[in-house]
């Protein structure tokens, strides 16, 4: 009865709420990657794991203890997930850290199929910890958190309820620190509904930057860029780049690239 009268009181999520991609990877001991995706319907995050050399990845459900609306990879060993408890209506800011296989098999779903089968050995997740719980108005709904590029005590996190971005960072046991970055009505582009992706790249002229576009981020929709130039974990400019205009030369010479999703680019032998 308690918990049916808290989530009558609890804040409804948007009604257009959707769930933000992640291309990015995180990848351990050189031969395993992966890239995660929340379901909010499930109550889980999708880990979808590869192995070089190997075409069909395994993915592992990963329980969550509330409902996730956004997750990236982040720092060299972990995933930053963002939602909500609908019983309580809090908002959840969470690090998981994972840990290296040890022998550790896990029974997984091939992708798009009911079957399962034992993996080989892949990492699990170790711990999680809770960063942040909070009602604080206009801090309801996490819409997206960027952790590829970002330091290991840091992200970047939009609400839905107000398309405002923040950096937090956390230290110890205390609570995190929240920084406005941008504001929803200084730049509107980064509110738009029609962004259903995202991703990172360190280059060589621009130094480390995420973007966020649509399905396509070369398609219609312009994708806005969200650059760390100097490369210390804080967003310094942003802008809406066409590149089909010609607009930064430099972001379509592939050669400029040090790494693309949180992945090293390997030389093309090409282009030396």
């Amino acid at each position: 009865l308690l918990a049916s009268i808290a989530l009558a009181q609890a804040p409804a999520p948007p009604p257009d709420l959707h769930v933000l991609v992640s291309a990015n990877k995180l990848v351990i001991n050189e031969t395993m990657h992966v890239t995660a995706r929340a379901r909010p319907e499930e109550y889980t995050v999708d880990m979808r794991w590869g192995r070089r050399g190997v075409t069909i990845p395994a993915v592992v459900k990963e329980a969550c203890s509330f409902q996730p609306t956004a997750v990236d990879v982040h720092g060299a060993d972990g995933l930053i997930i963002g939602g909500w408890d609908p019983v309580t209506g809090e908002t959840i800011l969470e690090r998981w850290t994972l840990q290296d296989p040890q022998g550790r098999r896990i029974e997984a779903e091939l992708p798009g199929t009911s079957v399962k089968r034992r993996s080989k050995p892949l990492p699990r997740i170790a711990s999680k910890r809770t960063i942040w719980r909070s009602k604080h108005p206009g801090q309801q709904h996490i819409r997206l958190v960027l952790g590829a590029y970002a330091g290991a005590t840091q992200a970047f996190v939009q609400f839905w309820c107000s398309r405002d971005l923040y950096e937090v960072s956390w230290k110890g046991t205390g609570p995190p620190v929240w920084t406005l970055v941008l504001r929803d009505e200084d730049f509107a582009a980064l509110g738009n509904p029609d962004f259903r992706d995202f991703w990172g790249a360190d280059h060589g002229t621009w130094g480390r930057f995420y973007v966020l576009g649509d399905d396509d981020s070369w398609g219609d929709t312009k994708p806005v860029y969200l650059f760390d130039t100097d490369r210390d974990g804080s967003i310094d400019t942003w802008r809406e780049v066409d590149l089909h205009k010609g607009e930064l030369p430099e972001l379509r010479r592939a050669v400029e690239f040090l790494s693309v999703y949180g992945v090293v680019r390997e030389p093309d032998p090409g282009s030396r």
